[in-house]
């Protein structure tokens, strides 16, 4: 059998019993910080997981419509798609966005559309999150 260690040298042994978690002190717990037995006290067995619904497109104003309406039609979770010019950094008036705001999704160059975007969402049923892989900052307050 070949020997499997973590980038730190830990040994990773190919299965794991009762015993093993025995002699972790103390033993880890399911739901409690640092999460190492999960998220969830019972995992997936009291709360399914989350199916998200990534939509954002046009304004802010206009992906706030379509929020509402799939949180309406049941949608759990939504993650919000940003246009390009937001991933990469650029705010809506750069002139290397010019003709790529609101294309594929939401403009989110500034904070007034990033709360417009969620605006009216607290209490409903569900839970909304900002997906964007730049630096873009979205407080909100609302999830």
């Amino acid at each position: 059998m070949k020997e499997v260690k973590t980038d730190s040298g830990i040994n990773i042994n190919q299965t794991y019993t009762a015993a093993d978690a025995a002699s972790v002190s103390p033993a880890p717990t399911a739901g409690v910080f640092p999460f190492t037995r999960g998220v969830q006290p019972d995992m997936y067995r009291g709360k399914l997981w989350t199916m998200r619904q990534y939509a954002g497109f046009s304004t802010a104003e206009e992906s706030n419509k379509r929020y509402h309406y799939l949180l309406s039609q049941g949608v759990m979770g939504l993650s919000v798609a940003f246009d390009l010019p937001t991933q990469i950094g650029y705010d809506s008036d750069h002139e290397l966005a010019d003709g790529e705001v609101g294309k594929v999704g939401v403009a989110g160059s500034t904070g007034v559309a990033c709360s417009t975007g969620v605006a009216g969402s607290a209490g409903v049923s569900g839970s909304t999150g900002v997906v964007c892989s730049t630096g873009v900052v979205c407080s909100t307050g609302v999830v």
